[in-house]
């Protein structure tokens, strides 16, 4: 019996991206065959890249094959070239389905399917037309409304990562067929903790603040490098790549408590967080999209044994509350971010009933009890 084959077209480094690879190793497990192209303007040779992600846990398969695509070294992504490349490379090598990780695929997808008889499935990690960095950008924020629009209506499903969302999307497009899997991380990932201080200077009593993930607007960074000067028992360690990096590293030239370690791969970004005394996700409120986002480093702390410190929204809220992993605060209020890290530090019962119940939560909530519904979808 063939294999059916599902093709992913991702604008990025795919072996940063942890829901992309979840989905990639559950489909791999379940007989499909997957190609992975992805697109990014590397400076080294992307062969060299490929090679090494072929050792990453999550691609252990001969189920999949991944392919980087280099495109022009500039500025600004260069959505023409990877339009353009991405269409011929689709007309070059037939597929059954498309999965769509993002908004920027889509209109591949579409006119794909248009000539064809491709499925494709639209994962709708966020609220893509309201994302922060359109917050001010009007015309660029209808277009990709647009596009979401038009493409939409012909994805075979759409998939999403929280209630909140899904239900906006299903009144939107008048869908009834929103799936939501949630981004947990999985159970096999190797959680041997690094050493960390190999990387970064530490002294036994100072707790680590942790923020991993993308280096964007939006997501705390520049709280966490505002209040940390007022927290001596602390560093702040950021795991991560993004176009904050400058910001951060000019910090850490004037305080020796703020550190960055770049390019670790999603399979790996466990053993590094493990370090970690608090997880710190505080998402800013930009927009709809940022307000009923519900980060997956939230579950990657909880997997990781390390209490929580989040913004006080909806979907974040309910999840911190329920299982009582950490504490909610007002990301706009730094003086009660700060009370809050303060309160934990000076409470260790407290603190160490957070810790037990991260790791009591991790029987729920992990990549293993989305897979039986992720793949359905397909079926």
């Amino acid at each position: 019996m063939r294999k059916k084959k599902v093709t992913i077209f991702f604008l990025g480094d795919v072996k940063y991206d942890s829901r992309v690879l979840k989905m990639v190793k559950t489909l791999a497990d379940n007989f499909y065959y997957v190609k992975i192209y992805s697109f990014f303007n590397f400076i080294i040779n992307p062969k060299i890249i490929s090679d090494t992600v072929k050792k990453d846990d999550y691609l252990k398969s001969n189920n999949i094959d991944i392919l980087y695509v280099k495109l022009p070294l500039k500025r600004r992504i260069p959505f023409i070239r990877f339009y353009f490349k991405a269409i011929i490379l689709s007309l070059k090598n037939k597929t059954d389905y498309i999965l769509c990780p993002d908004i920027y695929s889509l209109p591949i997808a579409f006119l794909i399917s248009f000539f064809s008889n491709v499925k494709y499935f639209y994962d709708s990690r966020e609220l893509f037309s309201n994302l922060a960095s359109l917050h001010k950008k009007k015309s660029k924020q209808l277009f990709w409304i647009l596009v979401e629009k038009i493409t939409v209506k012909k994805c075979s499903s759409i998939i999403t990562v929280n209630d909140s969302i899904a239900k906006i999307l299903k009144e939107k497009f008048k869908r009834k067929n929103v799936n939501v899997i949630y981004n947990f991380p999985s159970l096999l990932l190797n959680k041997n903790v690094v050493n960390i201080t190999e990387k970064i200077s530490i002294e036994s009593a100072q707790k680590i603040l942790i923020y991993q993930g993308g280096l964007q607007a939006g997501r705390g960074i520049n709280i966490l490098l505002e209040i940390i000067p007022f927290l001596e028992e602390c560093l702040l360690l950021f795991l991560g790549m993004g176009n904050l990096k400058k910001v951060i590293k000019s910090h850490s030239l004037y305080n020796k408590r703020v550190f960055l370690i770049e390019n670790i791969p999603a399979s790996e970004v466990l053993r590094y967080t493990s370090n970690g005394y608090l997880g710190m996700s505080l998402i800013e409120n930009l927009g709809k999209s940022y307000y009923l986002s519900l980060p997956n480093k939230i579950f990657e702390y909880c997997h990781a044994g390390v209490p929580i410190i989040a913004s006080n929204f909806p979907e974040i809220r309910k999840f911190i509350e329920k299982y009582n992993i950490g504490e909610v605060v007002d990301p706009e209020n730094y003086q009660n971010i700060i009370d809050k890290i303060k309160y934990l530090i000076e409470n260790p019962n407290i603190y160490l009933n957070y810790k037990n119940n991260c790791l009591n939560a991790r029987t729920i909530l992990n990549w293993e009890s989305q897979e039986t519904k992720f793949i359905q979808i397909f079926r």
